[in-house]
């Protein structure tokens, strides 16, 4: 097994979704890191996509999963091969979380640090039960 964590920004609000029964949330997270072109002295920023599902979110940090929302994920990674609308071959990179934390920032209704988690260790997710 391969875990991952990772730190970024929300693409988009968390979304919760049932599939045969179950509940589960989904989100993207954009996770940057720049370094210097050594041939032309430029800076590179380079952005990288994780789709997340995790089953064992609490109400309390959903409503806080909001697009641009920075948080730090922890989980199961999976790397799988799709064909995109333009027709061509891409690669999916998707983490089951274990743990999603929020890292901080202002809340625009209540102006307070935001510093909920969910750590959902105690729950293992069975690899066919995967919605990926």
């Amino acid at each position: 097994m391969l875990n991952a964590e990772i730190i970024g920004n929300l693409g988009c609000d968390a979304e919760t979704r049932v599939n045969n029964g179950e509940k589960f949330y989904t989100f993207r997270v954009a996770s940057s890191y720049k370094y210097v072109n050594k041939k032309t002295g430029e800076i590179v920023t380079e952005t990288t996509w994780v789709s997340i599902v995790s089953r064992f979110l609490s109400e309390g940090i959903l409503q806080y999963l909001k697009k641009g929302t920075k948080v730090f994920i922890r989980g199961r990674l999976e790397v799988k091969p799709y064909y995109g609308k333009d027709g061509k071959e891409h690669i999916g990179v998707n983490i089951t979380a274990n743990e999603v934390e929020l890292c901080g920032g202002k809340s625009e209704d209540q102006n307070t640090e935001t510093t909920e988690s969910t750590n959902t260790n105690n729950n293992k997710i069975e690899d066919s039960d995967e919605p990926f």
